[in-house]
């Protein structure tokens, strides 16, 4: 394994080849009308009624108070729905938010020093990304999530690498990419406040070093901007519930699924709608299930967190198990409950593999990535921080591949850019 030689980013483009880049569009496009479901499938029917009630001023039904999800969906959304237009165009609106991801991966590239085969491997990233489960057809944020990602990251590393214009005000482009990336999938709120944190801890570490506390700077103010652009959801939720730092209630289900001691559970999500349909199978909870379907979603989350916790201490070693499930989910798509109908089948097989490649190259990558480092754009090392923080929580949850999709752009990247910048391949065919 030998160091390649410098290639540096080039100063004349740092986007995206849009026009070459026209076919994804146009695949993206066609699957999204091929592939269109019923509005209601999936979490669409929860994003529609967000949607709607943002027409009288708020998100969550006062009657209900169910956070499941940020506005960050709604909003975009809002147009067709407040329009009446036909939401065939939010799907386009879908094609054309991973089109746009796309093309701010193959600048994110670029800046790091990844020009000749650029083009390349951005259809490469989108060939993962479209295999991988977009969603394209679903009145769904995995587009939106994804396109905010890596124009958070694009304009993040152009901040750090002193593009034209300028460091802070990338820092603020990226931090309003990222806040809104927050207010889509709430889990990266944490995301963020953990990075800020890494961020403020590496500054002094690095003044020595001044590529890398530029990273640093600009890694803390995009993360204190994105937060900072929460601000007003986090208000709203403190004033609706009476909680600080409330970003959201789906999290108490997800904690008490994950604490579950039984064997034949294995920490996945459950629709409650499916638990009582198959009441031989979940007995051992039926009747707190029962209990929590009668209070308001602020207290169920609590009372579900409380026997989360209680349960944890009682079956610890499951709960490690339950744990290990999550990261087998993350990676493969299983284990799931096999309850009759659970499609746990559908969780296996060919897609498994593209479920699984990015985790095998990010494994592939680490001793190469660490022993070629300093070859390696610290704006890179700051995005792969920013990558583990948001996998190590997102393990925590009732984890799926879909959860892992917007960071499958930065995994990908990171390991295009230790490929490029940390080894070299020889052949020796030919040579005596």
């Amino acid at each position: 394994m030998v160091a390649s030689p410098p290639d540096g980013p080039s100063k004349a483009t740092r986007w995206g080849d849009p026009l070459k880049l026209l076919p994804l569009l146009a695949l993206f496009a066609l699957s999204a009308l091929a592939q269109a479901k019923g509005d209601m499938d999936a979490d669409g029917w929860r994003y529609l009624i967000n949607a709607r009630n943002l027409m009288h001023g708020y998100m969550a039904s006062p009657a209900t108070l169910m956070f499941w999800n940020g506005p960050g969906y709604p909003i975009f959304i809002f147009p067709w729905v407040a329009l009446g237009l036909p939401l065939a165009l939010a799907r386009l609106a879908n094609a054309v938010c991973l089109y746009l991801a796309a093309v701010h991966c193959q600048g994110t590239l670029r800046i790091l020093g990844v020009e000749k085969r650029s083009l390349l491997y951005t259809y490469l990233i989108a060939g993962v990304l479209f295999l991988h489960g977009s969603l394209l057809g679903s009145i769904m944020s995995e587009s939106l999530s994804v396109f905010l990602m890596c124009g958070g990251a694009w304009h993040y590393c152009r901040g750090s690498d002193g593009g034209a214009g300028g460091g802070r005000t990338q820092a603020i482009l990226a931090g309003l990419y990222l806040g809104w990336l927050a207010l889509t999938k709430v889990f990266f709120g944490y995301a963020l406040e953990a990075s800020l944190a890494a961020a403020l801890a590496a500054w002094p570490l690095f003044r020595r070093s001044r590529e890398t506390l530029a990273a640093a700077r600009t890694a803390a103010l995009a993360c204190a901007v994105g937060l900072l652009v929460c601000v007003p959801w986090l208000a709203h939720t403190w004033a609706k519930t009476g909680k600080i730092h409330y970003w959201g209630n789906s999290g108490g289900f997800q904690a008490w699924y994950m604490s579950w001691p039984e064997k034949e559970y294995h920490g996945d999500w459950l629709n409650w709608q499916a638990i009582l349909e198959h009441e031989e199978y979940f007995r051992p909870h039926l009747d707190e299930l029962h209990t929590v379907l009668k209070l308001d979603a602020v207290t169920q989350d609590s009372v579900l967190k409380v026997w989360s916790r209680a349960n944890c201490k009682a079956h610890p070693r499951r709960c490690l198990e339950n744990w290990r499930a999550n990261v087998n989910r993350m990676v493969f798509g299983y284990p799931i409950t096999a309850y009759a109908g659970g499609g746990s089948e559908l969780a296996t097989g060919n897609r498994s593999f593209i479920y699984a490649l990015p985790f095998f190259l990010l494994a592939a990558a680490a001793v190469p990535g660490w022993l070629g480092r300093r070859r390696i754009p610290p704006a890179a090392h700051a995005c792969l921080v920013f990558t583990l923080i948001s996998l190590g929580g997102t393990s925590l949850l009732s984890a799926i591949p879909r959860q892992v999709f917007p960071v499958l752009p930065l995994v990908l990247i990171w390991c295009i850019v230790v490929a490029e910048k940390a080894v070299r391949i020889e052949g020796r065919w030919g040579r005596p």
